[in-house]
């Protein structure tokens, strides 16, 4: 079983195939048994909630309801702790920012 995961070339546009919203002819796309299209809803609200779930379980404080201070206290991270955590992301994962992102 290879399960494979990819995202649109720019935004993706529910009009047109999937091959041209991937970047992926036909060919190859047909080689799979099944495709399932995951479209972002684009919710604020709801990506801040997962990116907060993210945070909290790679960061040891599994048991606070949020990393901005526990119960919604506002206060946000000390900047020495935002700066380990971006060291850590530029050694472990090597970020690289796309041409589209970076204009």
């Amino acid at each position: 079983t290879v399960i494979a995961a990819i995202n649109p070339k720019g935004k993706y546009d529910p009009t047109s195939d999937l091959s041209v919203n991937v970047g992926l002819g036909s060919p190859l796309l047909s080689r799979f048994d099944l495709v399932l299209v995951l479209p972002d809803q684009q919710d604020s609200a709801w990506d801040r909630t997962v990116s907060e779930y993210l945070l909290r379980q790679n960061s040891g404080n599994r048991n606070k309801k949020n990393l901005t201070g526990g119960a919604g206290s506002g206060d946000i991270w000390p900047i020495e702790k935002l700066r380990a955590y971006l060291a850590h992301v530029r050694t472990v994962l090597f970020p690289e920012m796309s041409l589209e992102a970076a204009q």
